[in-house]
């Protein structure tokens, strides 16, 4: 950051960094009222007129970045060296040039610039017979001073600068953390969902094939219950506002395998948990049972979900299951179990098994 220090004095756009420090420019103008019968109308014309290049060189260095200001603090040092031999208030000029040099530069290249405005400020003065404490100590502590106070600046600047980085990339890290919760719990929630209606609808088919008009429209009811409540979540796993009822969502899982021809065997004997886990623990059991609903060739399902220093989960069926593939689903498992300190075993030899377990919940 201080290699590529592009930051100028007036970049916070506001009024007091261009305008405010030049109050202390007036003290240029001290000689002219104390001695004001010693000033020609040329002299003061030429007094006037340098000011105004001041003025001028000072905006400029305001607004330019970094080391870009070189240019304008070299024409204030310049403005300020040969201008003594006018008048001796340009001792109060030098001061904003070790300013800027303490500001826009690397310490090492600033105090550099430092000792040479020094060296303008002790032969300026040897030249125009200004050896006295009247000029020379004014000029050398307030340029001093002045360097070490456009250090600080700049040191602030910086801070605030990377301040502001790390807040930019936490806020963008936290819109790709959101990002990917919602496509999980989208993927969690309507996969879910879509594969029961796409079910119940072929249900509804079978049974209308049939002749079973009365059961096909019961199943073609769910169906349009169970888009209704799909829409509902999808809304809330947007917004992130999402409330779950883990034993609630069991019972609901459970009663739509055994709608799907499976037997289901439930042990369920939990605590309070927290939200976090709970809503982890709704969406893993939802993923689960998605699969096993859509891939699972048995028809028996074992759900244990306990707590008993720890926390527990194991969900297995009887199908038949030689090979296993990954996919979202499965990832975004383990995923959620990172987030509340799970670990996740998945197991594919007599038929699908998921064990999850947790000791700090």
């Amino acid at each position: 950051m201080n290699n590529d220090f592009n930051i100028a004095l007036a970049q916070d756009k506001k009024p007091y960094w261009v305008w405010g420090p030049l109050a202390f420019s007036l003290f240029y103008f001290l000689p002219l009222f104390f001695n004001f019968a010693y000033f020609w109308p040329t002299k003061l014309l030429f007094v006037i007129a340098l000011y105004a290049l001041f003025v001028y060189c000072y905006k400029e260095a305001c607004t330019k970045p970094g080391e870009k200001a070189l240019v304008p603090v070299i024409a204030i040092i310049s403005l300020a060296t040969f201008g003594t031999a006018i008048t001796p208030g340009t001792q109060a000029l030098f001061g904003f040039a070790a300013y800027f040099l303490g500001f826009n530069f690397s310490f090492n290249k600033g105090f550099f610039g430092l000792w040479v405005t020094l060296g303008c400020i002790v032969a300026t003065a040897f030249f125009n017979s200004y050896v006295d404490v009247y000029f020379l100590v004014p000029a050398t502590i307030v340029s001093v001073g002045l360097f070490f106070l456009g250090q600080a600046e700049r040191k602030d600047r910086i801070y605030r600068a990377k301040e502001e980085k790390s807040q930019q990339q936490i806020e963008q890290l936290a819109t790709i953390a959101e990002r990917e919760r919602i496509a999980r719990d989208l993927h969690d929630l309507v996969g879910h969902s879509l594969s029961s209606i796409a079910l119940k609808a072929e249900l509804a088919h079978k049974l209308m094939e049939k002749s079973q008009f009365d059961n096909a429209a019961q199943q073609i009811e769910e169906v349009a219950t169970l888009s209704r409540t799909t829409l509902a979540e999808v809304r809330h796993a947007v917004s992130g506002l999402k409330e779950v009822n883990l034993t609630g969502q069991i019972t609901k899982l459970v009663s739509n395998l055994k709608s799907n021809g499976f037997h289901v065997n439930r042990v369920v004997d939990i605590g309070e948990l927290s939200p976090q886990v709970e809503s982890q623990l709704v969406l893993m059991l939802t993923e689960l049972v998605t699969n096993i609903l859509r891939h699972s060739k048995g028809d028996s399902v074992e759900i244990v979900l306990e707590q008993k220093e720890g926390l527990r989960l194991h969900i297995q069926d009887n199908g038949q299951c030689k090979t296993l593939n990954e996919g979202n689903g499965l990832q975004g498992i383990k995923e959620r179990c990172q987030q509340i300190g799970a670990n996740c075993d998945i197991k594919c030899d007599d038929g699908f098994a998921v064990s999850i377990t947790c000791k700090d919940v």
